[in-house]
């Protein structure tokens, strides 16, 4: 053998040798490619939910920024019904004292009607028909004098008339 045949004998082995060694680093290589892509798949996944995560985020932090709103103005609300109470309760205090005014007056007045005019209306009321008795008994008496007179009428007419044909 020569020198360029041994070494190209020795090429040849160094270069299945190489080979050997080598494939399973490819081999590796390869998984670890196929794994970097899929990991990569998964980090793209990963983003994309990220983004979801955050619009929902800003959806949130929109609706939570809305009810803020709504709670204040519902504060503000609550205030001034508190205040409006407070001003009714004033209110409910000046009308209660008017009426226990009111209803002092009252028992005055139901007393003086009681002890000075349901008396008196009493005495009016019996002077009343007492006159009218005498008014129902006097008419009575007028119907019947009436009466009489009519009767002495006729008999003066009647009367006339018989002296004036004497005359």
């Amino acid at each position: 053998m020569t020198d360029n045949q041994l070494l190209y004998a020795i090429s040849e082995i160094v270069e299945q040798k190489i080979k050997a060694e080598t494939e399973p680093v490819k081999n590796q290589l390869n998984k670890i490619e196929n794994e970097m892509g899929r990991m990569k798949e998964q980090l793209d996944n990963l983003e994309m939910k990220t983004d979801r995560l955050e619009m929902k985020v800003d959806s949130l932090e929109t609706k939570v920024n809305s009810l803020e709103i709504k709670v204040n103005s519902l504060e503000t609300k609550v205030d001034s019904l508190e205040q409006r109470t407070g001003n009714l309760e004033g209110e409910m205090g000046s009308v209660k004292k008017q009426l226990e005014q009111v209803d002092h007056r009252l028992k005055r007045v139901e007393i003086s009607l009681e002890s000075d005019v349901v008396p008196r209306l009493q005495t009016i009321e019996s002077c009343y028909l007492d006159t009218y008795k005498r008014y129902q008994s006097g008419i009575d008496q007028i119907d019947t004098m009436q009466r009489d007179i009519d009767v002495l009428k006729k008999v003066t007419e009647e009367h006339s008339e018989k002296l004036r044909k004497i005359s």
